[in-house]
């Protein structure tokens, strides 16, 4: 990897972050960036309420270990290591993708393409960096087309995917669906980004390419919005369900 820091463990060692240049290269991949939606400083990746450190959560710290040792056998030649991944990381992926899209058939092929883009990437995958979050960067590349081309007046959302039959059981979850697919592009992506793919604010922010302030808002002000729709599907009446007659008279009648 071009520019990278060969670990001396071995040829096979993933590569890890070199030391900070005086001014980043302009010529390094950076995400797709929307107008800033404030005026804040950059993102600070030390930032008390943005940064998540692996070092203090243990299960994260293992989390992230145990990715890294994967992705390191995978760049090895152990194929089973990438499948230990995709049986990992398959089902919040698919979730994110899908809840943005709102189309199984589109949803499924930028599924496999980022699969298919990750066996290819991920030995150049930089440990420093969630691999959670360097995956969604690949699907975000894909999902982002299929948005207009001004960030400025994104559509408010693909139509609702349909229900898995489980939701039928909760009353408000059908509510909470339509107000997902409702919401902003960019505001439904900061809420899956921290509930299924479980980003911190500075790696959500790093991978969509906001501030950290614009990150907290984007996902503030989608939780407002889910929590006004449970509110109000709870507020409802439930539906009665229908009784079937199974008196006599209604056997004799049948």
């Amino acid at each position: 990897m071009p520019g990278a820091v060969v670990s001396p463990e071995g040829p096979c060692a993933l590569p890890v972050a070199p030391p900070a240049p005086a001014a980043a290269s302009e010529t390094a991949w950076q995400p797709w960036r929307e107008p800033q939606e404030t005026t804040s400083d950059a993102v600070n990746p030390g930032h008390a309420s943005g940064h998540r450190p692996h070092g203090q959560d243990p299960a994260i710290r293992a989390s992230a270990d145990e990715d890294a040792d994967l992705v390191q056998a995978f760049a090895c030649g152990d194929a089973r290591a990438f499948d230990a991944l995709y049986r990992k990381h398959r089902a919040w992926l698919y979730r994110v993708i899908l809840r943005q899209l709102g189309r199984a058939e589109r949803s499924q092929v930028v599924f496999q393409e980022v699969w298919l883009a990750a066996t290819r990437l991920a030995p150049d995958w930089n440990r420093e960096t969630s691999f959670s979050a360097w995956l969604y960067g690949l699907a975000r590349a894909r999902i982002v087309d299929d948005w207009q081309p001004d960030a400025a007046a994104l559509p408010a959302g693909p139509a609702v995917p349909a229900s898995p039959p489980a939701a039928a059981t909760f009353p408000a979850a059908e509510g909470i669906l339509q107000a997902l697919a409702a919401l902003p592009p960019l505001q439904r992506e900061a809420y899956l980004l921290a509930v299924d793919a479980q980003l911190s604010l500075a790696e959500a922010a790093q991978t969509t390419g906001t501030t950290l302030d614009g990150a907290r808002a984007r996902l503030a002000s989608a939780r407002s919005s889910l929590a006004d729709a449970l509110a109000d599907a709870l507020s409802k009446p439930l539906a009665a369900a229908p009784v079937s007659d199974t008196s006599p008279a209604a056997a004799t009648r049948s």
